[in-house]
């Protein structure tokens, strides 16, 4: 098993380094940008933006953090297994003196080691930039890491969603993909979830699901015949996350290409007389003319004296 995971590291470093390269230059150019906004602000320019002033709450930090470690798990997790399926180094690797399991579990310690390498050092750096005095002129309080901390827990959940992507004997056009689209619920789940308590919970749940779905699919080389039973029911559970995401892209593609229903609305209006007006407007999908704009509808007048 050591082996294995030496095997594992060895040939997915490269990877982990250059995604780790490539998330430390983000991060520096969004540490750069808040520098700017002060160094700006020192000069006498009006234009401070509150939401820039602490790079870890920017939502270009955390909006960059969790598309970053969301592919970079998801392509970690998808090239350590597509890249022997081929039928003699599949066969190669699964007639080892070894359990599947064991094997997967080898492959699964390394990748998250390299996950954790590659995603992981850039934000500690940054975080400990942000955190050191005399770097940035904003307070620091450790509750505000925990934003980034969620999205790069999320990358676990998208790294078993790009195994059980590459495991899965399906058509990409079919099911083969759903994995992806149910990691991809989870971390719109935790996105809006008001604490950092249950955004973990999720990130658990999520994580729990695809890793059993990704087992139960590399003991049965991608087939669903022949799984363990927690691996069908995890499948089967991911398949329906997924497929929400499929349901939610159907839906919004028939309201932009279905015509939609008029509708008008009204107000109504008193004069300094004491009338009372009601004002219809046209229909939302009709042309404003001047003549249905001016229309009015007469309610009721009082009497004269």
């Amino acid at each position: 098993m050591n082996t294995l995971i030496r095997k594992e590291l060895r040939e997915h470093f490269k990877l982990a380094l250059l995604g780790c390269a490539l998330f430390a230059f983000i991060l520096v150019q969004n540490y750069r940008e808040c520098n700017a906004l002060y160094a700006g602000l020192a000069l006498g320019a009006d234009n401070w933006n509150n939401a820039n002033a602490q790079p870890l709450l920017s939502g270009s930090t955390t909006s960059a953090t969790g598309l970053f470690c969301a592919i970079f798990g998801a392509v970690l997790g998808w090239l350590q297994i597509h890249n022997e399926r081929h039928r003699d180094l599949w066969a190669f690797l699964i007639h080892r003196p070894l359990s599947r399991t064991k094997i997967f579990a080898a492959k699964m310690i390394a990748g998250l080691g390299l996950y954790a390498l590659g995603a992981g050092l850039p934000l500690l750096g940054f975080i400990v930039m942000t955190w050191m005095p005399g770097h940035i002129a904003a307070p620091f309080e450790w509750t505000m890491t925990l934003p980034v901390l969620s999205f790069y827990l999320s990358g676990f959940v998208f790294y078993f969603a790009g195994m059980l992507t590459s495991l899965r004997q399906a058509r990409w056009y079919a099911s083969r993909g759903l994995g992806l689209g149910a990691a991809l619920i989870i971390s719109i789940a935790l996105s809006s979830a008001p604490e950092f308590w249950r955004a973990l919970c999720f990130i658990l749940v999520g994580g729990a699901i695809l890793g059993t779905a990704a087992w139960g699919s590399f003991a049965s080389n991608g087939y669903y015949a022949g799984q363990p039973t927690s691996g069908r029911r995890a499948l089967v559970g991911s398949l329906v996350l997924g497929s929400l995401v499929v349901v939610g892209l159907a839906v919004a593609l028939l309201e932009s290409v279905l015509p939609r229903e008029a509708y008008t609305w009204s107000r109504y209006q008193i004069t300094t007389d004491g009338g009372i007006y009601k004002m219809p407007s046209p229909p939302a999908n009709r042309s404003k003319s001047r003549s249905s704009m001016a229309r009015r509808c007469w309610i009721r007048r009082p009497a004269g004296p």
